[in-house]
């Protein structure tokens, strides 16, 4: 197997499209009014309020037909209902939202036993304080199949072919 810490120069690409894309959304006015939108509509804590609306409002679709974009380009026009997206549109969108809300973020690359990258997605948790300085991370997956945050690893989801993961930076 390979070391799947050592990228291919096609995911680094990848994680530097979503990285920009995330420091976008997080400059746009839409998306802190999505946020709040979600928050109104749901009050379990934020990644499972994430998990349920990325799920509800965006069409999976395993090889989005674009790049990458930002948190308002992806849930769309409210009037026309929401976006497609692909397991990178999903974690791009939950890491923004989730760094919206206040929470820590990262990605979560699960590679095959060859060690290729087959799936990303988002690990947040709450910043640390005196009463919890540890905080567990928590996995926010709303591809199909995936479990919701707290429930299980996408690395459990059978099909997946996901053997193990590696985090890297938002």
């Amino acid at each position: 197997m390979r070391d799947p810490t050592n990228l291919r120069p096609a995911i680094r690409r990848l994680l530097r499209v979503m990285r920009s894309q995330v420091r976008k959304s997080l400059t746009q006015k839409q998306t802190h009014i999505i946020l709040r939108s979600i928050l109104a509509q749901d009050s379990r804590a934020l990644p499972a309020a994430l998990w349920s609306s990325l799920r509800s409002r965006v069409r999976y679709h395993r090889e989005s037909p674009h790049v990458v974009g930002t948190v308002s380009g992806l849930y769309g026009d409210p009037c026309k209902g929401g976006g497609v997206g692909d397991c990178n549109d999903y974690a791009m969108a939950s890491a923004a939202l989730g760094l919206a809300g206040r929470y820590e973020a990262r990605w979560a690359l699960g590679f095959d036993q060859d060690g290729d990258v087959v799936h990303v997605w988002t690990q947040l948790r709450p910043y640390p304080t005196p009463m919890d300085p540890d905080p567990e991370w928590i996995d926010v997956d709303p591809t199909p199949g995936a479990p919701p945050p707290g429930m299980g690893s996408p690395v459990d989801v059978p099909g997946a072919h996901v053997v193990g993961y590696f985090t890297t930076t938002v």
